[in-house]
């Protein structure tokens, strides 16, 4: 799974070459969490539908 400009989605660098990453890559593994946080907020709305549906 690539994405973000070829990067692994959980295996992105904190450090690149030993250096501190530059901004826009903390934007850009900001972004990443966030996306995450939502996708499992989706997730868990989604199966918290599927059980009541259930029920």
């Amino acid at each position: 799974m690539k994405c973000w400009g070829g990067k692994h989605f959980l295996t992105a660098p904190i450090f690149k070459d030993g250096d501190l990453m530059r901004d826009d890559d903390k934007d850009d593994r900001r972004l990443r969490i966030e996306a995450g946080f939502i996708l499992a907020l989706m997730i868990l709305t989604i199966s918290m539908q599927i059980i009541e549906a259930i029920k």
